[in-house]
């Protein structure tokens, strides 16, 4: 999964960078921690700076046969942070999120 689900990353001068892994487990499924870190400013001006981290944990799973398969289940878990002292929306701002997508492949024939 790309990138935090919360944060910013299209404000002036942002830059972000995201390191994660997955681990594929036994029965198609597997788990996976992304962290993302985020620098940059609010406006052209410069005024607020923004620094922000976010951690994604990813759960997945795949029906590999029987009357399931082809049904794939994604979960991603978010939690971030983001420092902007002297912004109007606050000087620290904590986001949760989370995504689901159930997604149920078949062959019309």
């Amino acid at each position: 999964y790309r990138f935090c689900c919360s944060i910013d990353r299209n404000h002036s001068d942002m830059w972000s960078y995201q390191l994660g892994a997955t681990l594929n487990l036994p029965g198609n499924s597997f788990i996976g921690i992304a962290e993302t870190l985020t620098n940059g400013y609010e406006t052209y001006q410069h005024d607020v700076q923004i620094r922000g981290a976010g951690t994604n944990l990813l759960f997945g799973w795949q029906a590999a046969q029987g009357k399931l398969q082809g049904l794939k289940v994604f979960v991603a878990l978010n939690r971030a942070r983001e420092h902007r002292n002297g912004s109007v929306l606050g000087d620290r701002l904590d986001y949760y999120d989370s995504k689901v997508n159930i997604q149920y492949d078949f062959i019309m024939k």
